[in-house]
């Protein structure tokens, strides 16, 4: 019994500590997997969904939840069951999660949503349009970049510090590939 007390403690522990530390994991974390298992030579940026970042703070919460479920169940055989389904589940919201990116080269597009399987590659000749919605003078708001593809695809990004290095690039792409661009100031 003694065993199995300080056991317990190990969960309550390891879930304190990914509480605690959440805020760091949720952030890093899904921003890290574009670059590190897309990687390839000469991408401008790796963007990564919202969808991305709030999928992956879920499958963290199940697994906070896994904790306490043994800490606060004793180990007992409903509370290990339980567990480990909630694991199960918050795995493969973690895989799912890791899906979701989106990468602009010189190419063009690569992008792939949340549990997707297969990739999608838009070249910069695919882009029908592209609108450029710049933040109100005086707010800490970031532009909004909207591409229309010929497709039908629309992908929209909040510009984060590493897009915003690539705007030149991305009106020499418009330039070269004659794409109309509007641009636009949010209210």
């Amino acid at each position: 019994m003694r065993s199995d007390a300080g056991f317990r403690h190990v969960f309550l522990v390891l879930g304190s500590c990914m509480l605690m530390f959440s805020p760091a994991i949720i952030f890093l974390i899904p921003s890290m997997i574009p670059m590190t298992f897309y990687f390839k030579k000469y991408t401008w940026v790796y963007y990564t969904p919202i969808e991305s970042f709030i999928v992956f703070g879920v499958g963290l919460g199940i697994l906070i939840v896994c904790c306490a479920i043994l800490f606060f169940g004793r180990l007992k055989k409903w509370a290990v069951r339980t567990s480990i389904i909630l694991a199960l589940l918050a795995g493969i919201l973690f895989y799912g999660s890791a899906m979701g990116y989106i990468a602009i080269s010189d190419e063009g597009f690569t992008y792939r949503g949340i549990f997707e399987q297969k990739k999608q590659f838009s070249g910069w000749n695919e882009v029908a349009h592209a609108e450029i919605e710049e933040a109100a003078r005086g707010t800490s708001d970031n532009a909004t970049f909207i591409f229309t593809f010929k497709n039908g695809d629309v992908l929209t990004l909040k510009e984060t510090e590493h897009l915003r290095r690539t705007r030149a690039k991305m009106r020499a792409q418009f330039k070269i590939n004659k794409i109309p661009v509007d641009y636009t100031e949010a209210e």
